[in-house]
């Protein structure tokens, strides 16, 4: 389905109409806001907001968190010799790791 859009103007124009259809409708889509042919914004329901922030934020901590595995010496030569098993079919199943460690 393509997506709605509206000029600025339109938007302004109908602003409380959007807000209450956001409000009402039960899946509604983003509304895209062009400025002389070109998207400049995107509306979209408060709770689509906070989810997608939320996801972005969850996807940056996830990112520093790699970034400082990557940059730790110790990690990135285990991760590399890691990697190097696995290529080499050196693996052991789940079931018999957890039988080594005594799970």
């Amino acid at each position: 389905m393509a997506q709605k859009t509206l000029s600025i103007r339109e938007a302004r124009d109908h602003i409380s109409q959007i807000a209450d259809a956001f409000t009402t409708t039960p899946h509604p889509e983003e509304i895209s806001v062009l400025r002389h042919g070109k998207p400049v914004m995107v509306l979209v329901p408060s709770e689509t907001y906070a989810r997608l922030k939320e996801q972005a934020d969850a996807a940056l901590e996830t990112q520093e968190i790699l970034q400082e595995l990557l940059h730790n010496e110790e990690f990135r030569t285990q991760l590399l010799a890691s990697l190097d098993d696995l290529r080499a079919g050196r693996t052991v199943s789940a079931e018999q790791a957890f039988k080594e460690l005594g799970w």
